[in-house]
């Protein structure tokens, strides 16, 4: 006689919602999804039922949503987070939430401390994973006094992961002299006290490396999955666009350190980049939940989704810390990649059948699924759409300085078409 299994419900989905929905059909578990934005793309999926939940809500009422579906299903769903703010949620409405749900659920407090920058920082120096040397602003700083005992160029980040006061659609801010820092907090001067100024660490994106830890309700850990960045979006400080599955020891260790520390349970993704000058990883962030790539975890062979509802479920499914993943599986966000391949344009850093050539290796997709294609329809069709137009317009441009190989009064029009098309073509 089959068991009936209870159903999962996931809390948004974008990308990292697709990926976990994705994952757990692949074991025959209905997924109930959450959407907010009209292009969380999951909510085409074949294999899950999705309902729209109203922005604006506050916390209270998102919590009254939930526990109002969970009575309809009449069992007690998975509930998964697919942002640090849905995590909160979580920690914040436990008690209540967890008469109606199972879930990975981290203390209050626990969270502030692994979401707030300035304190994963002290938590890091404890436990003796290396960390970029961090300054917390406080609002009586002066600037101009700060600016003298820092290293440039200095990276500005607000010291919250989620509901931090910094400028719209910017991440973190690259001061590159202190005539830039200052800059930053003259017209930004709320800023100093919420956020932290932290050294950058050398290399490219591909020193970029994350570890994914499902940490049991038990309390040992269960799985680990590594991945290496390729290409991030935006370049420098934005998230994985283009990577690939690659165990690394040395993180493995660096993060269960970490995570100990913490008295952690459930999901983490921690962050790290590796500086060769001294061959150290160097902890960057730490996200309480599942990445937004999570759909290459099952691809590579490990599927954390699953194994995070068997374990909430009471399933006896011992995986151990060393499950072996499948490296150099490559995955891709089509349209992330392609903004990459526009802002890097003038960097001497691409050419275009060597981009061509790396997006073929992909096999791990943020949004394309043959057995399930309208996300991936959906998706296309926006990526098809104004702005990306306008992103191959700027990839094709040609400034005249470009043109220069033939002095200016001798070129025809004629002349300076075939040279500014020429010039495009030698640049891919």
């Amino acid at each position: 006689m089959e068991i009936r299994r209870p159903p999962a419900f996931v809390l948004g989905l974008g990308e990292t919602g697709y990926g976990i929905l994705r994952s757990l059909a692949r074991e025959g578990v209905c997924v109930v999804g959450f959407h907010t934005e009209p292009k969380e793309f999951g909510r085409y999926s074949k294999y899950c039922e999705t309902h729209y939940l109203r922005p604006g809500l506050n916390d209270e009422q998102i919590c009254e949503v939930l526990i109002d579906w969970a009575k309809r299903v009449g069992d007690k769903p998975v509930l998964f987070p697919t942002s640090d703010y849905h995590a909160s949620i979580l920690a914040k409405h436990r008690e209540e939430l967890s008469k109606h749900f199972r879930f990975h659920w981290v203390a209050a407090e626990s969270l502030w401390r692994i979401v707030d920058k300035a304190q994963t920082s002290r938590i890091c120096h404890q436990a003796g994973v290396p960390v970029p040397r961090t300054h917390v602003t406080r609002p009586e700083e002066n600037p101009a006094e700060l600016a003298e005992g820092l290293s440039f160029p200095c990276l500005i980040k607000p010291n919250r992961s989620f509901n931090a006061p910094f400028p719209p659609k910017l991440k973190n801010f690259v001061a590159q002299s202190p005539d830039e820092f200052q800059a930053f907090y003259r017209t930004h001067p709320e800023l100093m006290g919420e956020t932290v100024c932290q050294e950058i660490i050398d290399g490219g994106d591909e020193n970029v490396f994350q570890c994914t830890v499902l940490v049991r309700m038990a309390g040992e850990p269960g799985t680990v999955f590594c991945a290496r960045k390729l290409r991030q979006y935006r370049p420098g400080y934005g998230v994985m666009c283009f990577g690939r599955s690659e165990e690394n020891e040395v993180l493995k260790a660096q993060a269960l350190k970490l995570l100990r520390s913490l008295q952690y349970r459930g999901l983490a993704s921690l962050e790290f980049k590796y500086r060769a000058e001294d061959g150290r990883y160097y902890f960057i962030e730490m996200n309480p939940r599942l990445p937004w790539y999570n759909s290459l975890f099952a691809d590579a062979g490990v599927n954390l989704p699953s194994l995070t509802y068997s374990d909430l479920i009471g399933n006896d499914r011992s995986d151990p810390i060393n499950a072996r993943q499948r490296n150099g599986v490559y995955w891709i966000s089509f349209k992330l990649d392609v903004g990459w391949l526009v802002l890097t344009r003038n960097q001497g850093r691409f050419r275009l059948l060597s981009w061509l050539r790396s997006v073929a290796r992909a096999r791990s997709y943020a949004w394309f699924n043959w057995r399930d294609p309208q996300p991936s329809l959906r998706a296309t069709v926006d990526l098809l759409g104004a702005d990306t137009w306008r992103a191959f317009g700027t990839l094709l441009k040609s400034s005249p300085e470009q043109d220069a190989d033939v002095p200016e009064p001798r070129k025809s029009a004629k002349l300076v078409s075939r040279r500014s098309w020429a010039a495009r073509l030698k640049r891919l």
